[in-house]
């Protein structure tokens, strides 16, 4: 027979049991008071600090005040409200990490004069937006900025973007933790810049065609121009990148100042162009860029001819005039020509595990150039970042660049007729101890010393130019959008001057997540893609591939319905089966005793 304990036992038992429950429950909540439980399952780990961010906050010896403008009141534009509440949970997690090294403070200009006026004097200024409700249209200003302090420097971000803030902010405080930023030299033919004068605005003289890569470089680096002409052995000595932008008519004294630094272990970037565009003839001009024989040296052989990628940018073409009935002349519909001088690059066409090439998409190039690696000098490794889609001919000699219909198709038969059509490299990259090129030859300097491959040094070379240029830097597909181009440039100049944890904090939650194109999937399939197809062929093998397309849309969309259901039923018959045979077991006490009924 079973024993039953006797109440006053059982009293006990419970009051000690419900009173170490109470104790565990206590224990739990003191430790969750000072512990912080997250668990981030997003991909990049979106919604928590990145490693770089808590190794820049990790060398704050001082204390960072961090001020976060904004109005909290937003009636009208409540739309922004999850923006901030990213903002705002963004800078709670870095004053938390901060180890009591960062404070942040909220001030809302709207509230007081005073802090309308701390505001303005940090240069955080209002950014009006257009609303309207029942009282009719109306104009609220919006505050989103942040000032950073930090011992005596002070670095402000006047608008904060949520998918950028940490890259803007964690630069913001590098730059801070810094004596000075860092050098990137730029080499060009470009006229200077005129002398600054108080009060007036400076302007950018014509020619200035790098100008807007400046800019966009001058919020990270300190960009100095440089005359590689004059006799100042020591200008490169502080550099922490250098940078070739259309190298044309270098002197040997200029490619032995190259060459002599990347040997030191330097960091090159070279914006290799065979040519200019003549804007009046639309026609290219060849130039001599004197860097030839030293890349070569290197291992990287520029094509004289322009590469046509059929995967070209996308030109609206007019249509033809036509003539009504009654006199008037109106215009027919246009139609879009992918002009191959200016290849489109996308995820494909990019080295997908490296990390200057992370987070981008549709590349444009302009009237761009293959590069070839050659015999490459005994340690040095190379890897091609950029290339063309696998449909890429050449073009050679003199022809006409205007982008209009009859020349466009004119244009693509002289490049399928020309060379062998393959994909090619427009970015290739090169690393390792670099041999000086002038370790057998008589130096253009008297009385300097050659350097010997000691320290390993980087070279990118890309082939083109024009797309880090002003116009490269803005271009814009009108179906694609604005070009990953100032990214690349970004990117590369980070990574040449080893920021490559800010690389990939730029490009963080930004990585494209590849969608199946089942069109293209099927096209390929059938063959349809063929340059060369007839007409009536192509249109019987597009039908067919819209058949198959539609087959396979079909079975994703019924797979849809049926499977989760089926998952569900498959659910319930297992915990069905397993209840059914926990009931059949006997029961038998806690004890080990017999059961009873």
């Amino acid at each position: 027979m079973a024993v039953i304990a006797p109440a006053r036992r059982q009293r006990r038992e419970r009051l000690i049991s419900g009173l170490l429950l109470a104790g565990v429950v206590a224990s739990l909540l003191v430790v969750a008071g000072h512990v912080r439980p997250r668990l981030d399952l997003t991909q990049d780990r979106l919604f928590s600090l990145a490693p770089v961010t808590r190794e820049v906050l990790g060398r704050l010896e001082d204390r960072l005040q961090v001020k976060f403008y904004f109005n909290r009141r937003l009636e009208g534009a409540e739309a922004l409200l999850p923006a901030r509440l990213v903002l705002r949970d963004f800078l709670d997690e870095v004053e938390a990490a901060g180890g009591g090294r960062v404070r942040v403070e909220t001030v809302d200009p709207t509230e007081s004069v005073a802090a309308r006026s701390a505001a303005e004097a940090a240069g955080i200024t209002a950014i009006p937006m257009p609303t309207s409700d029942a009282a009719g249209a109306r104009i609220v200003n919006v505050y989103q900025g942040l000032e950073l302090r930090y011992q005596d420097r002070t670095e402000v971000l006047p608008v904060l973007v949520p998918g950028e803030v940490e890259f803007a902010f964690v630069a913001a405080v590098d730059s801070l933790l810094r004596d000075r930023r860092p050098v990137v030299g730029l080499v060009s033919r470009e006229p200077p810049m005129p002398p600054a004068l108080p009060g007036v605005a400076e302007a950018v003289p014509p020619g200035r065609e790098f100008e807007s890569l400046r800019i966009r470089l001058g919020r990270r680096y300190a960009v100095r121009d440089l005359d590689l002409a004059e006799d100042a052995p020591d200008r490169l000595s502080d550099l922490a990148a250098l940078i070739v932008a259309r190298p044309e008519r270098l002197s040997p004294r200029e490619v032995f100042e190259i060459d002599q630094y990347l040997a030191g272990g330097g960091r090159v970037l070279v914006l290799w162009d065979g040519e200019r565009i003549d804007v009046e003839t639309n026609r290219p001009q060849p130039t001599e860029t004197g860097l030839d024989d030293w890349l070569a040296a290197m291992g990287v052989r520029p094509e004289k001819a322009m590469v046509w990628d059929q995967a070209g940018f996308p030109f609206p073409i007019p249509g033809a005039p036509v003539r009504l009935p009654d006199g008037t002349e109106v215009r027919g519909p246009g139609r879009t020509v992918n002009y191959g001088l200016w290849p489109i690059v996308q995820a494909s066409g990019l080295a997908a595990d490296h990390i200057a090439c992370q987070g981008l998409a549709n590349l444009c190039f302009l009237w761009a150039h293959g590069l070839a690696l050659g015999p490459l000098p005994a340690g040095v490794t190379a890897e091609v970042l950029v290339r063309t889609s696998p449909a890429t001919g050449a073009l050679a000699g003199d022809f006409d660049l205007e982008p209009y219909l009859e020349n466009v198709e004119r244009l693509a038969r002289r490049a399928r007729s020309g060379q062998e059509q393959r994909s090619r490299a427009l970015v290739v990259a090169l690393r390792g101890a670099f041999p000086s090129f002038f370790a057998d030859r008589e130096p253009p300097v008297a009385g300097r010393p050659i350097r010997s491959a000691a320290e390993p040094g980087l070279l990118v070379v890309v082939g083109d130019a024009d797309a880090f240029s002003n116009r490269g830097i803005e271009v814009a597909a009108p179906s694609l959008g604005p070009s990953g181009n100032p990214q690349l440039a970004a990117n590369l100049v980070d990574w040449l001057c080893q920021e490559e944890g800010l690389v990939d904090l730029r490009v963080r939650g930004g990585r494209p997540r590849r969608i199946r194109n089942f069109r293209q999937e099927a096209l390929a399939a059938v063959g349809a893609l063929d340059p060369d197809l007839d007409p009536d062929r192509r249109e019987e093998l597009v039908a067919e591939a819209e058949r198959r397309e539609r087959r396979i849309r079909r079975l994703i969309s019924w797979g849809n319905v049926l499977v989760p259901p089926f998952l569900v039923l498959l659910l319930a018959l297992g915990h069905f089966a397993f209840h059914r045979a926990r009931a059949r077991r006997p029961w038998r006490p806690a004890g080990g005793g017999e059961g009873t009924t």
